[in-house]
């Protein structure tokens, strides 16, 4: 008796029963079997007509390339700050302005403590109720925003950019301990540095304040995902949000100069603090004013 091989169904398959629907190639192969005394197994039959469903292919990564992590939709947040006394980690969003966002090109656990209570920057200014920050403000000022899906084109952009130094810092109750209210408070405090900041936030979540063209404060919210580059000689400062956590990836370029100089008057009277005459200060200022060209978010 001949045997019924996977060849032979195979053949059986295309020449007699060709476009036939699977019960019938199942019955007609039996029966032929059958008639011409092949040894066959009905199960082996039935199973070669009826394979189980092929399973789906699995999804391919997408693609890491920066013009396919690109989602316009993302935004990052940027209003002016009330000015209002109380908890810096609170939004601080007035009820007098209409929000804005700034949208970004992207290439898409907390600990409970007591609430640390930062003082407030010595140097401040009053808020005008309009107008409320365009689409273009923080470009104009040199900061430059982006959302990045991975890491991947967070690499493209250090590249490019030349950061080839990087580490991270996490900063929250249990990271801290019992400095990290201090720490908060000194993140609070109005300054600037020498070298641009750039910031990839990892996880959490918080508030760069800077200061704009009239001196006003505005608030910008910094999540997950979110890239952020403030130019050397911006005035600033930082906190976390009622989370208190966030960790971010800090890139920047041999030895940086990211030492806070606050903001500070040398007694002269005439309002041209110490600060505004620091190197990094007087070539921000005269990008902004359009003295200088070049882009506010690459250090010098």
């Amino acid at each position: 008796m001949v045997s019924l091989t996977t060849r032979n169904f195979h053949f059986l398959d295309c020449e007699y029963f060709w476009g036939a629907p699977p019960a019938w190639k199942v019955q007609g192969t039996i029966q032929f079997c059958e008639s011409q005394g092949i040894d066959y197994d009905e199960k082996d039959v039935i199973d070669f007509f009826n394979p189980p469903p092929t399973p789906p292919t699995p999804a391919q990564p997408a693609s890491t390339t920066t013009k396919n992590l690109i989602r316009p939709e993302k935004t990052m947040k940027a209003y002016y700050y009330d000015n209002l006394p109380g908890d810096p980690r609170l939004p601080h969003m007035p009820t007098t302005t209409t929000t804005t966002t700034t949208t970004t090109t992207t290439s898409s656990s907390s600990s409970s403590s007591s609430s640390p209570s930062p003082t407030s920057s010595s140097s401040s200014s009053s808020l005008s109720p309009s107008p409320t920050p365009s689409s273009t403000y923080l470009t104009d000022l040199g900061i430059l925003t982006s959302h990045h899906a991975t890491l991947s084109s967070v690499n493209t952009l250090a590249s490019e950019r030349g950061y080839t130094h990087r580490d991270e810092i996490t900063i929250s109750p249990s990271s801290l301990g019992a400095s990290y209210a201090a720490k908060i408070e000194t993140f609070f405090q109005e300054h600037l540095h020498e070298d641009e900041e750039i910031r990839y936030v990892l996880d959490g979540a918080g508030f760069f304040d800077v200061r704009g063209k009239s001196d006003e404060w505005v608030r910008i919210r910094v999540e997950r995902g979110d890239l952020l580059i403030l130019p050397a000689g911006i005035y600033h400062r930082f906190t976390t949000d009622e989370g208190d956590y966030i960790k971010a990836l800090r890139l920047f370029r041999d030895e940086p100069k990211w030492t806070p100089l606050p903001r500070k008057a040398d007694g002269d009277g005439d309002g041209d603090g110490a600060t505004d005459r620091v190197k990094a200060r007087r070539e921000y200022v005269a990008f902004v004013r359009g003295e200088r060209d070049g882009e506010g978010g690459r250090g010098k």
